[in-house]
């Protein structure tokens, strides 16, 4: 659709988005590793480093491992999905007690002027797109079944979002903190959780958990 130059730019703008992607995945993924390790003590700058190169060289060896036997996916869904999952569950459930949902829909916390910032969010989850020739490989090409996999499997990604993202934000905004008052640790809320001595520790664990196991399943 895009003709053979279209086509040559479009592969080259994919090729450059995943591996942005994948520096952040890696990136992240090594922080919430640390976090995991120094949960509640102080650590130094060498150790974030460390952290990082563990959580890549573990992540490449897997890959690398699990590629030549082919059983990416079947390790996938049968523990990291599941995994994941129960992370999520845990994380939820400790959090929701302590979330003030009423907060979430203050006027004095909509704000549709920072709305921009998340466009290149938003740009970089196309990438999300490139598991589609992998779904219709592993259905057969049957019509149905992908579409029922693929708006299945979007809707159930989306309300587990809503879900995570409202009692996270529920957390934060119950001490009366603005939703874009977050300078200090990022404009990240869930950094604010793991940072914050009002928090749980239990909590933290599991947001710190979640992110993690996000990361390695990205």
């Amino acid at each position: 659709y895009l003709g053979d130059i279209g086509g040559k730019f479009a592969g080259v703008g994919f090729l450059l988005v995943s591996y942005i992607m994948m520096g952040v995945y890696l990136s992240e993924g090594g922080d919430r590793l640390h976090d995991l390790l120094f949960l509640g003590a102080d650590a130094n700058g060498d150790s974030v480093v460390l952290s990082r190169a563990i959580f890549a060289i573990v992540m490449g060896a897997f890959l690398s491992a699990a590629s030549k036997y082919n059983v990416v996916q079947k390790i996938m869904i049968q523990f990291f999905v599941p995994a994941t999952m129960l992370a999520y569950s845990s994380g939820v459930s400790t959090a929701l007690p302590t979330a003030d949902l009423g907060a979430i829909w203050s006027l004095s916390n909509q704000h549709p002027e920072v709305v921009l910032n998340a466009f290149p969010l938003l740009f970089m989850s196309w990438t999300y797109h490139g598991v589609v020739p992998r779904v219709v490989y592993d259905l057969e090409c049957n019509k149905k079944e992908i579409t029922k996999a693929i708006v299945g499997g979007s809707t159930s990604a989306l309300i587990m979002y809503l879900i995570w993202n409202a009692v996270m934000l529920g957390n934060v905004l119950g001490d009366g903190a603005s939703a874009v008052s977050f300078a200090g640790v990022g404009g990240n809320p869930l950094t604010a959780i793991g940072d914050t001595s009002s928090s749980s520790s239990s909590l933290a664990y599991w947001v710190t958990l979640v992110t993690e196991m996000a990361a390695a399943t990205s």
